[in-house]
């Protein structure tokens, strides 16, 4: 459930403090609902995909 609560903080922070150059951005979801990556917008209309991955031990 971290990388949930990352996905959701992340989102949060490219709406609010970067809302002149992000439309929009949403979770992307795989099976069993669970949070896969998080997809920014542009206004230009491209976009930028973020995956969290495994930490390093």
């Amino acid at each position: 459930m971290e990388e949930e609560d990352t996905y959701h903080s992340l989102k949060e922070i490219a709406l609010t403090r970067f809302s002149s150059i992000i439309s929009d951005a949403i979770i992307i979801r795989g099976p069993l609902n669970v949070a896969k990556s998080l997809r920014i917008f542009f206004i230009d209309n491209s976009f930028l995909e973020v995956w969290i991955s495994g930490k390093k031990s």
